[in-house]
């Protein structure tokens, strides 16, 4: 009863994961340079790695030694893309995640080149997005549990992402940066709020055994949008030379998502329905 919830706490380590390095690599890559900021962040993983590895043989003891380590790696795509709901749901998450992706990837940059931003001011304005992210993942999975219905969660999440990147248009040098501040965050909010409560839509359509691989098979059209979005938008800023114009664009792919989850919700099997 509490599964979108669970799901987005798990996730929300990732925005702030985002908001430690929009604080703090900027400030690292000003006085130090940026080989600096890219070795404090591989010094963090590495000391990660080592606290986990004490508990690693206790969160593994269902682990089945025998299972070859490739075993059908297309079975959890076949899953998804075989059930109407968990297809067009996955890729909504790709319509999604492009939106996600772009904010991480291209938020300082526009904020410092287009807008004239200090580059530790453009990483706050990240800093707002992901400390948004945070706080979006929570509320849209404790709503999708209160509300029973997570696709309609989703969609109007995606709805006002929707309306807050076309903000996008209005941005210039010289813009208000509560303005830029409020914007982002709301955009982070909705482009990072989304992934918890996907995930536990994911498992909860799944049939029975098979979430685990069904849960890969739906992240793999959102990371295939991760690795594609950014290509794509950046190609669109050599034809248009405004970040703040490629920002509005990524309305199109939201819109897709609202689409997309209108039709996911029709076909949610009979099992599950309720």
């Amino acid at each position: 009863h509490r599964r979108n919830v669970v799901f987005s706490l798990k996730q929300s380590g990732m925005p702030i994961g985002g908001l430690m390095a929009s604080m703090g690599m900027p400030v690292v890559a000003v006085a130090f340079g940026w080989q600096w900021a890219l070795g404090m962040s591989c010094l963090l993983l590495l000391v990660s790695a080592v606290l986990l590895e004490p508990g690693r043989t206790r969160w593994d003891d269902d682990r089945v030694d025998h299972v070859p380590l490739i075993a059908r790696p297309m079975g959890g795509i076949m899953i998804v893309w075989n059930q109407r709901a968990l297809r067009y749901m996955a890729i909504a998450g790709g319509c999604l995640s492009a939106t996600h992706t772009c904010v991480g990837a291209y938020t300082v940059v526009m904020f410092y080149e287009q807008l004239g931003y200090h580059l530790v001011a453009a990483g706050l304005v990240l800093s707002s997005a992901q400390a948004g992210g945070v706080a979006g993942r929570l509320f849209w999975g404790w709503l999708a549990d209160r509300w029973r219905d997570c696709m309609t969660v989703i969609a109007m999440l995606a709805a006002i992402m929707l309306v807050a990147v076309l903000g996008c248009l209005w941005l210039a040098p010289g813009s208000p940066a509560a303005y830029a501040i409020v914007l982002f965050a709301v955009i982070g909010a909705t482009a990072s709020g989304w992934n918890g409560a996907f995930l536990g839509e994911t498992a909860r359509l799944t049939p029975a055994g098979q979430v685990s691989a069904s849960t890969g098979g739906a992240l793999f059209f959102v990371n295939t949008s991760s690795v594609l979005s950014p290509i794509l938008f950046a190609n669109l800023f050599v034809l248009t030379g405004q970040y703040n114009v490629v920002f509005a664009l990524l309305a199109v792919p939201t819109a897709g998502a609202i689409v997309l989850l209108t039709l996911a919700r029709r076909h949610v099997p009979a099992r599950v329905a309720g």
